[in-house]
């Protein structure tokens, strides 16, 4: 026995609702076309960083920190190892290249690519799109500090000079208490410490690309992304300055 179906139609309303659907269906896509457009032809009209990143490495690998500096955005009366007798007393980059980059929106990465130490490094530069132009937010400089102490390796931070720039401040003198960081730029660079080499039991470097027990200049490898780079010394009794031929 064949059951017969029932055939429904639907109303106005029904269609008119539908209808409605579809419209605004159309009109969403639409509207993410024409966002997607928008974002892709900003883009385009873009300048590539590159030229910036260049100008960049160019400054480091050229001992320039004035410039890096400059186009970092940092102030080497804020970061006195950011400077043109720091930098310059390095060993600096060579062969510094910019590999490549990418962008979205108003952020953009640069790859560069260098040789230091005798070694090959690849890092990234962050950039910021600002006033119709790119800005460097994230360069290539990295933290590192001195401290040293008898009971404890971070009692004091010690006085040392690098490239004739000498801290914790001018007066060479330890400072108790102090936990105080500093910025660098790429290079590797020799620490003096302005302390009684009597007094020094050993030395370390962490992470660990250094360790020395006489008291001579400390050589340490500062990198873009790496962890802060800690001197740590440790001593017979509390330090007390040498500065003797240092002024």
């Amino acid at each position: 026995m064949a059951v017969a179906g029932r055939m429904t139609s639907l109303t106005g309303r029904q269609r008119t609702a539908i209808g409605v659907v579809v419209v605004l269906a159309v009109l969403l896509a639409a509207a993410v076309i024409v966002a997607i457009s928008l974002i892709a032809s900003l883009s385009s009209e873009r300048p590539s960083p590159v030229p910036l990143a260049e100008r960049y490495v160019t400054a480091l690998a050229n001992g320039d920190a004035t410039e890096a500096a400059r186009l970092d955005g940092h102030d080497s009366a804020d970061e006195p190892f950011l400077s043109d007798d720091a930098l310059g007393s390095a060993e600096r980059i060579t062969e510094a290249s910019v590999e490549g980059y990418q962008y979205a929106g108003d952020a953009a990465t640069a790859t560069v690519r260098f040789t230091l130490d005798g070694e090959q490094h690849t890092a990234e530069i962050g950039f910021v799109w600002q006033d119709d132009a790119w800005v460097i937010d994230e360069g290539l400089a990295s933290a590192f500090s001195v401290t040293g102490g008898v009971q404890s390796p971070s009692d004091y931070a010690l006085p040392f000079e690098i490239g004739g720039v000498v801290a914790p401040d001018e007066s060479g003198e330890p400072v108790f208490g102090l936990d105080r960081t500093y910025l660098v730029y790429p290079g590797v660079y020799d620490v003096d410490l302005l302390i009684d080499p009597a007094t020094i039991v050993d030395i370390t470097v962490d992470p660990a690309l250094a360790s020395d027990t006489t008291g001579e200049p400390v050589r340490f490898t500062a990198l873009p992304g790496a962890a802060e780079t800690r001197m740590i010394v440790r001593l017979t009794e509390p330090p007390v300055s040498d500065t003797e031929g240092t002024s």
